[in-house]
């Protein structure tokens, strides 16, 4: 899936939250597997000028793989992507695993060890995506659980 450059912060928020209810209509699980980001200039310090835009959604396979789908559109050519942790959104780690330099994204990575997939469902990893005009980051998403409502 590409994200047009249409799409703005506001919308990619709509097409989130619409995948979020789709996902939370499926059974619940003791813990969460399923994984959502959704990218904007404004998550990184400092925050770059910047209107881009992306998301990212992801799995955490039975064989502890965690495997993603991540499309963006930047304003200048990508040169560098990867996913940052463990930290909390505003807060800033260290390089976890490199990625490919390629949009869309779709990879899996792993498998997970214990402690990484604690910091996966805690939601202490990033993506972020760099580009020629801004080489310290144009995008970062956090990668947040998707959790279905208690019925």
């Amino acid at each position: 899936m590409i994200v047009p450059s249409l799409l703005r912060p506001a919308g990619a928020v709509f097409l989130v939250a619409g995948a979020a209810l789709a996902i939370s209509s499926a059974p619940p699980k003791s813990q969460p597997n399923t994984f959502v980001a959704v990218l904007t200039a404004g998550q990184l310090t400092p925050m770059p000028a910047s209107n881009a835009t992306g998301v990212g959604f992801g799995t955490l396979e039975p064989d502890g793989m965690f495997c993603f789908s991540l499309s963006y559109d930047l304003l200048s050519a990508e040169n560098a992507a990867h996913i940052h942790g463990p930290a909390l959104p505003g807060a800033n780690a260290g390089v976890r695993w490199e990625l490919e330099i390629a949009a869309p994204k779709k990879a899996c990575l792993g498998p997970l060890t214990r402690k990484e997939k604690r910091r996966l469902r805690g939601g202490l990893y990033y993506f972020v995506v760099h580009s020629e005009e801004f080489l310290r980051g144009e995008l970062r998403g956090q990668i947040v659980p998707v959790v279905a409502p208690a019925s």
